[in-house]
């Protein structure tokens, strides 16, 4: 199975993560999103995340992705 640096090697990528994440921060829940833009690290290899949000039509027109070509993480035996 190829890694996605191979899939996308220096091209950003979204990711739907499938449910919204949150943290905690101070002792208090943060909604971080679902989605994630993912950018090419400079000068070494891989990814890492640039952006989340709830908002993918947001995300596809910021990075000129199309909502079709998103990648959705697949959890084997469900999350």
């Amino acid at each position: 199975m190829k890694q996605l640096s191979e899939l996308f090697e220096n091209q950003i990528f979204l990711m739907d993560i499938g449910v919204t994440q949150s943290v905690t921060l101070d002792g208090e829940a943060v909604k971080v999103g679902r989605y994630a833009a993912f950018s090419p690290n400079k000068g070494q290899e891989g990814h890492q995340a640039i952006e989340v949000s709830d908002d993918l039509s947001y995300l596809c027109d910021k990075y000129h992705i199309a909502a079709d070509s998103v990648c959705v993480l697949d959890i084997e035996g469900g999350m």
